[in-house]
């Protein structure tokens, strides 16, 4: 198995903190500590006679590695369905009225209501379950789990960790791979995901080391019974963070594996969740969708086994930890709350002072550093709705636009994916009224709706960019956003596009076009590694015929500028970071800003150039600035201050501890700039 290495400064981890990190982990029994960072080793070490080939039993890990991974691959095989009910398989629950309605999906995330079996029970069956060898007069722990545990609750209304539920789990597995070339999760496994990813037999096993036979079949643990070398299990890890693909093959299907990292918050609600523990439950593992972890994203996944066993994945910060061991309690208590608050104060609290926050363009001359004000200012209104592109119209007045929502109060009397709005007053104390316009706006939610990406208000006519319109569409209105007109769609690329916005009903252009940026896709629900460039004359804009596009930059560095689309070449380069966006001009610096969210986990960015094609700086870049899962930042032209160090940053999200940032958001963004005269 190859993983490359490189130091974590390198890969935007500050060395003395992973220093640090490694130290207290070992003080803690772990014996053996990966970390990944960009498809980079940053952190190898292990301890206690461990090393890179020696497996280390996962206990409940399992259900991530074994039982999560093989149901994935059945389902992205074909082979079962998660909603699926388990009955199709298990054919002893048809007759019964409860567990007949157990959907496969409910046995994987903790919901089916089967009772949990407790370790160390002195008799019954949740003695036989955890004999790994049971004799001639004791039943074999599949079989417990089929006949013998009880019903506790209605299937999917609650959560219920369930051991014997994951036993089940496994029949119902094997039970669906008969017809196939794999007759147990073992050969499944081994054939569809351990030989691709380069992991060899004797980096792993399953189920205690051999098969439990039922009804013909060879069935195999999957709540527990794994032996994995750390360098596996971060293997696996890497396999999920590149959503199932793999050396240019589909391993599992995206969509598949949508399940196990994004949680079952939409079948069972947070508080019917047992207080006290923490993560929300997912097919094979548990997410952070509550933000119960706000040190760290909400796309968080973690795969846990007692001793804390650990295989952490965090998409949106491209890193895996993998960490195997003695219990880090180390003899304290062991509740539920216990375990997972020294997951939290150990391995998660630390890595925002790891992440040095490194964007591959260097600092802005013109900015020397970016403050914004606490959290707990922040001005929050139109609830429930987002997106808020924002123009600053010839009569003074403030547009914007919000999807998926209601608008301000009074709100639509309908739900609408394109709304249109103003914004009357101050930063510090204004009212959102909501526009109305039948020809303007649209209904669908999410990607099956129009939204707005981008506005501008130029020459006495209003523009909007729409997005998810295959790829994006053009319309105006020339009543200050009453009724509109529809133009032409850009046949490819600028899938999420926005205009350049200057001042007052565009006063301070600086010539006499009209700029649009885009990521270099066609999805505004996608990470890109370019943004691409057009133009075209303010006279001009709703002629696709008039539009040029940026190709590159001659030998003098001047621009070239192409009317073929598909002749375009990039503006902008960070890989995997180019998603929604903002940009404006900075009077006050005499710079282009280009605003990009990174992703929709709360990674975004302020780059700076004297000219619309760069040369780009940071102004400011984050990889996670602290509010969960936020979106679309936006700067409204007309919320600057005079001498343009204070500005106002509007921007959605979801809800973070108890706020709901799924709304429009305003929080004041302070500059400190590099000197008293820098406009050029």
């Amino acid at each position: 198995m190859i993983v490359d290495s490189d130091t974590g400064e390198n890969q935007g981890l500050a060395a003395s903190q992973l220093d640090l990190y490694a130290a207290r982990l070992t003080e803690r029994g772990t014996k053996s500590l990966l970390v990944l960072r960009n498809e980079r080793l940053v952190l190898e070490q292990y301890a206690g006679g461990f090393s890179q080939t020696t497996p280390h039993y996962t206990a409940s890990l399992a259900k991530t590695l074994v039982g999560g991974l093989a149901l994935a691959v059945a389902v992205s095989e074909g082979y079962m369905a998660y909603d699926d009910l388990a009955c199709t398989y298990i054919k002893a629950w048809q007759e019964d009225p409860l567990k007949s309605r157990i959907t496969v999906r409910q046995l994987a995330a903790h919901t089916s209501g089967l009772d949990n079996a407790a370790q160390g029970t002195e008799a019954g069956w949740e003695r036989m379950f955890w004999q790994k060898d049971p004799g001639p007069d004791a039943l074999d722990p599949i079989t417990c789990a089929l006949y013998k545990a009880p019903q506790i609750h209605e299937p999917g209304t609650s959560f219920l960790y369930s051991n014997p539920g994951f036993a089940a789990l496994a029949y119902a597995i094997t039970a669906s791979l008969q017809p196939t070339p794999y007759p147990n999760i073992r050969e499944l496994l081994r054939e569809k995901l351990m030989l691709p990813l380069g992991i060899a037999d004797a980096e792993w096993s399953i189920g205690y080391g051999k098969p439990f036979p039922l009804d013909g079949m060879e069935v195999y643990a999957t709540w527990g019974g794994g032996e994995f070398t750390a360098r596996a299990v971060l293997q696996l890890g890497r396999l999920l963070l590149h959503t199932g693909r793999w050396e240019g093959r589909e391993l599992i299907r995206p969509q598949v594996l949508r399940p196990m990292m994004a949680g079952n918050y939409k079948s069972v609600l947070r508080d019917e969740f047992p207080e006290g523990f923490l993560p929300t439950s997912s097919v094979g593992g548990f997410v952070n969708h509550y933000n119960v972890f706000p040190s760290v994203p909400d796309c968080t996944f973690i795969g846990a086994g007692a001793g804390h066993q650990l295989m952490i994945v965090i998409p949106s910060l491209d890193m895996v930890i993998v960490r195997m061991g003695d219990s880090l309690l180390q003899g304290a208590k062991r509740a539920d709350e216990d375990f997972w608050n020294a997951i939290k104060e150990l391995l998660l609290d630390p890595i925002p002072a790891m992440l040095l926050h490194q964007s591959p363009f260097p600092q802005s001359d013109r900015v020397r550093s970016v403050s914004f004000e606490p959290a707990a200012s922040i001005r929050i209104t139109g609830e429930d709705s987002d997106n808020w592109p924002c123009t600053w119209g010839e009569d003074g007045t403030l547009f914007t636009s919000y999807g998926d929502g209601y608008g301000f109060v009074p709100h639509t009397e309908k739900k609408l994916s394109l709304g249109l709005a103003v914004l009357h007053g101050t930063p510090q104390s204004f009212e959102g009224v909501n526009l109305r316009t039948e020809t303007g706006e649209r209904e669908g939610d999410g990607p099956h709706g129009l939204k707005a990406s981008g506005l501008l208000a130029v020459d006495g006519t209003l523009y909007m960019l729409a997005r998810n319109a295959g790829n994006s569409q053009l319309a105006w209105s020339e009543d200050n956003g009453r009724t509109w007109e529809w133009g032409f769609t850009f046949e490819t690329s600028f899938g999420c596009p926005t205009f350049v916005n200057y001042g007052q009903h565009y006063e301070g252009a600086q010539d006499n076009y009209v700029y649009i940026y885009s990521p270099d896709g066609p999805s505004a629900y996608e990470e890109y590694d370019h943004i691409v460039l057009a133009r075209v004359n303010r006279d001009h804009i709703r002629s696709r015929s008039a539009y040029e596009f940026y190709r590159g930059t001659d030998e003098a560095g001047a621009p070239i500028w192409t009317t073929k689309l598909e002749d375009r070449g990039p503006v902008f380069t960070f890989p995997r970071h180019c998603h929604r966006l903002e940009a404006l001009y900075h009077a006050a610096t005499g710079r282009y800003w280009l605003v990009p969210a990174c992703n929709h986990e709360g990674s975004w960015g302020i780059f700076d150039a004297p000219t619309p094609w760069g040369p780009w700086s940071t102004v400011y870049y984050t990889e996670y600035w602290g509010l969960g899962r936020t979106h679309s930042y936006r700067f409204p032209t007309k919320w600057i201050s005079t001498d343009g160090t204070q500005l106002q940053l509007i921007f959605s999200g979801r809800r973070f501890k108890a706020t709901d940032y799924d709304a429009c958001c305003v929080r004041t963004m302070t500059l400190q700039l590099a000197g008293d005269d820098i406009r050029p």
